[in-house]
Formats: C-alpha cells, structure tokens, sequence
C-alpha cells in the first residue's frame, strides 16, 4: 500500500488528480472537512494540469496537519510533504481563502525549485517559491498574505520583489 502511495502520479485530466489526490489517506483530514476540501479543490482548480503533472511527476506530495505557524515543505526519500500548520488550517476553514491559496502555491513552489536538494539562502528560497506563485497567479493574494504578516527584512524584501514582479508585467 505505502509502495503504491509513493510511486510518481500521471495523470490524463484535473479529474484524475482530483480523485487521486483525495484518495490519499493522508488528505482524510482535507476530505473530512467540506470547507477545506472545497478550498483545496479550488485551488488546485487554478494550478494547470502541465504544473501538476511536473510537480507530481517525481514523487507525491503530502498535505500534513502538524502544529507550527502557517506552513513549511519537506522533501524525505520518495515524496514531499507540505505541513499545514493550525494558522494556515484555519484560513483554509474561512469563506474567503484567497490568502491560503497564495501560501499553498509558495509552498509547492518549495518543491517545485527543489530547494531541499540545493544549498540555497533562505531569504532567496522565500522569494523564488514566491515567483513560483506568482507565476499561477496569486501575486495579489500573495501580497494580502504578506502584508499581515509581521515587520521584517524577510517581509520588505518578498513584497519588493512582488512589486518589481507588478511593474514588469506592465511594462511588456
């Protein structure tokens, strides 16, 4: 059972994700609760397929709840896991979880860059998993998020980059 979670998921459609995805028993906790599993569906609803199938296309990834702050990716031997700690638990619980979609996409944009296999600063970790968010389309929420977060070199320099990320996209 635990060999069949492991192995590297393909799939043909969003439907397909979406039914491996909440057959995982590690997502019961997601499935069990209406209001997370439809903020998980809409999210996801917003990744392309094309991402979903790179990000799933090495190993597969979890959705942990654990106690912490907000979340973090890890990358054991044959998956990735993502904790979801009680602050992000409860935004994805809220009616409006634009925020929780912006911390989501920054946490697979952890595994998609591969960051647990690089020596890379953390700060630059920060702003390349935020570019991996951007990209999806949750530059705005991305910026809610950050912005209740609190004062911080780490904070200044994330919403500076959104912000040269906003002017770029005008300027093409």
């Amino acid at each position: 059972m635990l060999q069949q979670l492991l192995r590297p998921k393909r799939f043909k459609t969003k439907e397909d994700f979406f039914f491996e995805f909440f057959q995982n028993p590690e997502h019961s906790w997601i499935v069990n609760d209406r209001y997370i599993k439809s903020n998980f569906e809409e999210f996801f609803s917003l990744v392309p397929l094309d991402t979903l199938r790179q990000l799933y296309g090495q190993s597969d990834i979890w959705f942990i709840p654990s106690s912490g702050r907000f979340s973090c990716a890890i990358q054991p031997i044959r998956c990735s896991i993502v904790m979801i700690f009680p602050e992000l638990v409860k935004m994805l619980r809220s009616f409006n979880s634009d925020d929780s979609c912006a911390v989501l996409a920054h946490e697979l944009g952890h595994i998609f860059y591969k960051h647990s296999d690089r020596k890379l600063d953390v700060l630059e970790a920060q702003v390349e998993a935020d570019k991996f968010a951007i990209d999806l389309g949750f530059s705005e929420q991305l910026e809610s998020f950050l912005n209740t977060m609190p004062e911080s070199l780490e904070k200044r320099v994330r919403l500076s980059y959104l912000t040269s990320r906003h002017f770029e996209a005008i300027l093409e």
